[in-house]
């Protein structure tokens, strides 16, 4: 993946935004994937800085690929730079967090303006996913009136995952949401329903210990 990062870098200083505007927008996005990549095998300030450089390459490419020439390119890259910007504020300092997070939901909703679950259902699904993600971070960052909003719209949009991303269709997808849901409804205190997201994870994988754990946990609460 480093060597990823030399490449598009040095490309970059060949194909430029003046001369080959899109050609260079989408280095700009393919460095930012690359980039992200990287944060997540790196720690602490260096992982912070790749994703830094990762969110500045998406905005990048975000100004040149505008979502009139290219609507499906430009909400993928909008969802690229929402998941950026989450990884990143698990990283920042509290101060930082919630800003970037809602810079996250902003990207998130860009993306679903394009992505909607008639045209695009997997790319809906899975931006309604990490939009959830979002909503749920917040929640965990605020103690105030807004953090019910915000659990609230965290399971509207992990639901709404959950419709495309069914058990039988999408089971590895659907262990995920199911997860986020379980954690999601644990923010919020709603043990009833987080034991019964983590009973049917439990009746899907019956031999996962962290589940049956967290099933019993739950239930003697």
């Amino acid at each position: 993946v480093k060597q990823a990062d030399d490449r598009f870098s040095n490309a970059l200083q060949v194909i430029t935004r003046e001369h080959f505007p899109q050609d260079w927008a989408n280095m700009q996005d393919n460095l930012g994937t690359a980039l992200g990549r990287l944060a997540a095998l790196s720690e602490g300030p260096q992982a912070t800085n790749y994703l830094k450089r990762s969110v500045l390459a998406y905005k990048n490419a975000l100004d040149v690929l505008t979502r009139a020439q290219l609507p499906q390119y430009w909400a993928g890259t909008q969802n690229n730079l929402g998941v950026s910007l989450r990884a990143l504020a698990q990283r920042a300092q509290d101060s930082e967090r919630a800003a970037y997070l809602q810079q996250a939901v902003v990207a998130f909703d860009n993306a679903l303006e394009v992505f909607t679950r008639e045209r695009f259902p997997q790319d809906w699904a899975d931006t309604e996913n990490n939009l959830g993600n979002a909503f749920g971070d917040l929640a965990v960052l605020n103690k105030t009136p807004e953090r019910e909003s915000y659990l609230s719209q965290a399971v509207v949009a992990l639901q709404g995952a959950l419709e495309i991303w069914t058990e039988r269709a999408a089971p590895r997808d659907w262990v995920l949401v199911m997860q986020n849901l379980g954690l999601t409804y644990e923010v919020g205190n709603d043990r009833a329903n987080a034991r019964q997201c983590y009973q049917e994870l439990l009746r899907h994988s019956p031999s996962r210990a962290d589940i049956a754990a967290k099933v019993e946990e739950l239930t003697n609460k």
